[in-house]
């Protein structure tokens, strides 16, 4: 009786690592005088399908909400007396369009299509966004002890804060 499988057992539990997806296949050379192995294979699912299910939702819930909070910032942005607009709100509108980004619109395609490129985009949206944050909060602390509250900001000059700044 030649079974092809032995029985399982359990030789990994991590929590998002589904156990039931690892096959560890042997073969072994067996000859009247020697048994060795001829070859040996280890195949496995690194991610429990029901946590990558609830990323998902999770990711696509986020990105829902934020992008239903950038397009009523948008609405209000726009009918925003353009005298009136400060850098905080136009940087707080790029912030709104990064952190869709951050939210990462495109993972479920990286599910299906596993791929270098995929992963590039992925840590470029986080880098844009963190960069955009970091901007922000160090061209506020200076312009918070520096300037008055006016529409226009004149620390923020150099190129990193030039795009948001002045117009």
């Amino acid at each position: 009786m030649n079974k092809p499988l032995c029985e399982s057992n359990i030789f990994l539990i991590y929590p998002q690592v589904d156990h039931s997806n690892f096959k560890l296949a042997v073969q072994l050379k067996i000859s009247d005088s020697d048994i060795s192995f001829k070859s040996f294979s280890f195949n496995a699912k690194t991610v429990n399908p029901r946590y990558t299910v609830f990323m998902t939702a999770l990711k696509y819930s986020l990105f829902a909400i934020s992008l239903v909070m950038t397009v009523i910032y948008a609405r209000f942005y726009t009918k925003l007396n353009p005298f009136i607009q400060t850098f905080e709100h136009k940087a707080i509108f790029l912030l709104s369009i990064l952190l869709l980004l951050l939210n990462d619109p495109l993972c479920l395609f990286a599910l299906h299509w596993p791929s270098v490129i995929f992963s590039i985009l992925s840590s470029l949206f986080i880098s844009a966004f963190v960069t955009g944050l970091i901007t922000l909060w160090t061209v506020m602390i200076r312009r918070i002890h520096r300037e008055a509250t006016t529409p226009e900001t004149k620390l923020a000059t150099d190129k990193y804060t030039i795009s948001i700044g002045n117009r």
